[in-house]
């Protein structure tokens, strides 16, 4: 009993960080050609894709892009003792009963960069500056039911099952870019970089029980047993970096690969804990102002692509292979700070840091896209990403349902002048699963990780899934003081000479 209450505030942290990391791509062109822009990087999202084509750009160029994302996750809970009380149905009527989805509505991503082109000797050294996040859905907020009066009304306690994965989040990560980029051999090598900045905002809100834990019976979910967590975390400005080379051994073939390291996040914060009714009897107090700690890490961003130059006037296609090692994330380590727990009379008893196993795995991606100037003011675009999840049927959970999953993606630009406005559409089919056997446990506040023997909360991820959803992608750009080509030479005109005529001789 002595840990109870505050391990389940640690243990809750970890898991939703990664919440719908992550949905889609970056950058409006570059979304519509299915992300399948390594090798192409010729407008300012190259500060994601690959710096070195930046060194394409002359001039100066300006991006604004934003992306509505739109993703729907639902979530019917089973039970280790059987099945549900309640057949699956339609989240969004008032009458189901024990399936969820996701409430928060659209979640907006802006992509917003600046660059200024100039040749030094003959080659072309670039400049940028911009700001994006990771794609993905912000914010997500699920069912919170309140505690019932009684414990004997099974549907009161199933209103929400979700609520010791999630009820709800908000998270905001930016990444602030300076990016150099150069020309080092004309027309055929680029070499770029950029030096990123990493800063965020994430608040969490989760349930955790005091109940101990008894398979035979559906009263291990009775609500009066939880306490609520609330979470508001401020990550500590941290600074990794984008590498990238582009080389074109021909006018119409281009290659192109990018590497971001793996990226370390410590983010710390406010904690706040409403005990529930069944732990205010047991006498557990927190104390004031509790703080903890939240150490992570990003993954290596590998990208590898290829682009051809058809034959067709105005036809370009790209390949994409994308890395990432989500393998980083095999476990994550929250430490707590000032954070004390009292039971009755009892001293208070510092709280030890806590490591949350997650067992995360690589993620692979296979990208193509194409883009194509049908006329000289409009260009279609078009793109096909699939890519592979980065868990193990057994950890899914509500607060990161990202399956093996295929993106389909279209949109079109028009060409006024020296500014460009781009839109399309990219989308996912929504997808089904049905987890038999799971090891994402709800956070007990009874539970003593250094114990085997000590009491463990429920199996909460069993159940059927669902995701899905579409982004909706628009953005403007503008191209000004670009140089103009050199006029070509002018052959001299040669005038014929007439022939003097022979004077006359006598």
């Amino acid at each position: 009993m002595r840990h109870a209450v505050l391990l389940s505030t640690l243990v809750l942290a970890a898991p939703a960080f990664a919440s719908g990391f992550l949905f889609g791509d970056n950058g409006a062109k570059a979304s519509m050609q299915g992300g399948a822009f390594t090798a192409q990087a010729d407008d300012l999202s190259a500060l994601q894709y690959n710096p070195a084509g930046l060194a394409q750009l002359e001039g100066l160029q300006l991006l604004a892009d934003g992306e509505v994302l739109f993703q729907k996750v639902t979530f019917h809970r089973t039970y280790e003792t059987g099945g549900s009380p309640f057949a699956p149905c339609d989240p969004t009527l008032d009458s189901c009963k024990g399936t969820v989805f996701n409430r928060a509505g659209p979640g907006f991503l802006p992509f917003l960069a600046a660059s200024y082109g100039f040749k030094v000797a003959g080659r072309t050294l670039t400049f940028g500056l911009g700001v994006f996040g990771p794609p993905a859905v912000s914010h997500y907020k699920y069912a919170e039911a309140p505690l019932p009066t009684t414990t004997t009304d099974q549907s009161l306690k199933l209103v929400s099952p979700q609520r010791y994965s999630l009820i709800s989040n908000n998270i905001l990560i930016a990444f602030p870019s300076l990016s150099a980029s150069f020309e080092a051999i004309p027309r055929r090598l680029y070499v770029g970089a950029v030096l990123q900045l990493v800063t965020g905002n994430f608040a969490f809100k989760q349930n955790a029980t005091s109940m101990i834990f008894d398979a035979k019976s559906f009263a291990d979910s009775d609500p009066t047993f939880d306490s609520t967590l609330s979470l508001d975390l401020t990550a500590r400005l941290g600074i990794t970096g984008t590498f990238g080379v582009l080389y074109k051994p021909i006018d119409s073939l281009a290659f192109g690969i990018t590497l971001r390291p793996p990226v370390p996040v410590h983010a710390s914060g406010k904690l706040a804990i409403e005990l529930g009714p069944q732990a205010q009897a047991l006498g557990a107090k927190v104390s004031d102002n509790p703080t903890t700690d939240l150490d992570l890490t990003l993954p290596l961003d590998l990208r590898v692509g290829a682009r051809w130059v058809t034959p067709v006037k105005g036809l370009g296609v790209n390949f994409d292979f994308v890395f990432q090692g989500w393998n980083s994330v095999d476990a994550l380590v929250v430490t707590p700070q000032n954070v004390t727990l009292k039971l009755g009379s009892s001293d208070p008893l510092p709280i030890a840091p806590v490591r949350i196993e997650k067992n995360w795995k690589p993620t692979y991606s296979f990208r193509f896209g194409a883009g194509y100037d049908v006329i000289k003011w409009v260009s279609l675009h078009a793109g096909f990403n699939y890519e592979t999840s980065a868990y193990d049927p057994e950890y899914t959970s509500i607060d990161f349902v990202h399956p093996s999953r295929v993106f389909i993606s279209g949109g079109v630009t028009g060409h006024l002048g020296p500014v460009d406005v781009v839109f399309g559409m990219s989308g996912t089919p929504t997808v089904a699963s049905s987890v038999t056997s799971s090891k994402v446990r709800a956070a007990n506040t009874f539970a003593n990780p250094s114990d085997p023997s000590a009491p463990k909360g429920e199996i909460v991820g069993l159940g059927d899934y669902t995701s899905g959803g579409y982004i909706v992608l628009f953005g403007v750009r503008g191209h000004f003081l670009e140089p103009k080509p050199a006029p070509a030479p002018v052959e001299p005109v040669q005038t014929p000479v007439e022939a003097s005529p022979i004077p006359a001789t006598n």
